[in-house]
């Protein structure tokens, strides 16, 4: 079924309504423009033009919303699209050829660098060299046996990984203060216990001969096992001075931290203050003693590796 809708002006509806007849699948709708221009709020008829004309009305309509698309431009919309790749292409071009120009330039001022680096670092290997030629010149090649060789490597080796280092014992004060802040390091005395015997004057010799000195331990080089060290630590508590539970607290806890080591063994040398009962305790509490150190303890620490 088709109906048709025909808008046409007052005086002609009735001559359309007589010409027009429904059909079987045709079915006429003759509407006025005035009732059509009503019902869109649209304008019957443009300035100076006549009434029974319905295109002012459905130009009126067309123009109160933008069109989706405009008509094709046929050849010439084309032309401004190839004109458009075409520009695009050319500063695509200008764009790789600046990148590649910039990265050449990189590339050879990198390329001098690297050039200028390593002729500084011929010129110190030659200087090397020249020194070591000089030096080795003076001592000509001696030939050694394989055995010899191989003991000074085999004694070097031991040394580096038993030799008496203050490293091992540092490292252990290190990880005991990190469970101690309150612990402030005054003086460390370390030293390797090598036993010796002591020095006196050559067997044999006459009274007035000057004592000769005894021959050192190999155990002072790590051989054949590496000596007993010893720490004497002297450090403070960063306490109030009157606070006498937390210093010893914090003391016994710090000296508890180094004996729980491997191997470790401490010795409290010097406490704070005196606590034994047979001293006798006098003056005013919270006040500091001129010339009296404070807080301040000393530990002998001994590992035996």
């Amino acid at each position: 079924m088709l109906h048709v809708v025909v808008l046409a002006a007052a005086d002609q509806v009735d001559q359309l309504v007589a010409t027009c007849e429904n059909g079987a699948e045709t079915i006429y709708h003759i509407v006025p423009l005035e009732t059509a221009a009503t019902a869109l709020g649209a304008a019957t008829s443009a300035p100076g033009g006549a009434a029974h004309v319905g295109e002012p009305m459905l130009l009126s309509l067309l123009g109160r919303h933008a069109p989706a698309t405009h008509f094709p431009t046929g050849d010439a919309g084309n032309y401004y699209r190839l004109l458009q790749a075409r520009l695009s292409l050319y500063a695509s071009s200008a764009v790789v050829a600046t990148a590649g120009v910039i990265w050449s330039v990189l590339n050879l001022a990198s390329y001098a660098l690297a050039n200028d680096g390593a002729a500084a670092f011929r010129s110190e290997t030659a200087h090397y060299r020249a020194n070591y030629a000089r030096s080795m010149s003076s001592m000509p090649p001696a030939a050694d046996k394989t055995a010899n060789m191989r003991a000074a490597v085999v004694i070097e080796r031991t040394v580096v990984k038993q030799g008496p280092w203050p490293m091992a014992m540092m490292s252990m004060v290190s990880t005991a203060l990190e469970g101690s802040p309150q612990i402030r390091i005054l003086q460390l005395d370390w030293k390797a216990v090598v036993p010796g015997p002591a020095s006196g004057p050559a067997a044999g010799g006459a009274p007035g001969t000057p004592a000769l000195a005894a021959p050192t331990s190999s155990l002072a080089l790590g051989i054949p096992k590496a000596p007993p060290q010893t720490l004497r630590l002297q450090a403070e508590v960063l306490s109030a001075p009157d606070d006498y539970r937390k210093v010893l607290g914090a003391m016994n806890a710090f000296a508890q931290r180094l004996a729980g080591m491997p191997k470790v063994s401490v010795e409290i040398v010097q406490l704070p203050f005196d606590i034994r009962p047979t001293v006798k305790l006098s003056g005013t509490v919270g006040a500091p003693v001129p010339g009296q150190e404070q807080n301040k303890f000393t530990l002998d620490i001994t590992w035996n590796p």
